[in-house]
């Protein structure tokens, strides 16, 4: 199924993408965290409809990446497709990402969410910056002052 992944026809690659989650099952939390994720960075010129789907199911990969614990290594694919040109993709991956949002104690995650929303808003497109203002209201409550005043800079 991996090697799916890669291949020329779309509907294969989109089959494997949608078994992302047996795949991981198969390999287990610290294997899908090692290798199936990093994997998963490599594959993101794919068409439209392939990072969708994508999109989508990274959003149910916390659990088998080990629990919310390990969020962070779902939210660097989805980091990345909150980048795309592609509206739709854009848009699925931030709501990717505010459902996970929603599994987690944000407050454990305040760095690495920091960070990432510091990336998204100096991206090199306004896509990227949409995206993360589209995440500030879900993580804002949840941080630090200095962060929150951040996070407001940011916005500004």
């Amino acid at each position: 199924m991996i090697d799916e992944l890669k291949s020329n026809e779309q509907k294969k690659r989109i089959a494997a993408v949608k078994n992302l989650g047996t795949i991981a099952i198969a390999l287990g939390p610290e294997r899908t965290r090692q290798e199936l994720l990093p994997y998963i960075l490599e594959l993101m010129d794919d068409d439209e409809e392939v990072l969708l789907i994508l999109a989508e199911t990274l959003e149910t990969m916390v659990e088998h990446v080990g629990g919310p614990m390990h969020a962070d290594d779902v939210l660097k694919p989805l980091e990345k497709l909150c980048n795309s040109e592609e509206t739709t993709v854009r848009d699925r991956a931030t709501e990717s990402v505010k459902m996970i949002f929603g599994t987690i104690r944000v407050k454990d995650f305040e760095t690495s969410i920091m960070g990432m929303l510091g990336r998204l808003m100096n991206g090199d497109s306004y896509t990227s910056k949409f995206a993360a203002i589209q995440l500030f209201p879900c993580v804002y409550a949840h941080f630090s002052t200095p962060n929150q005043t951040e996070i407001m800079g940011m916005y500004n």
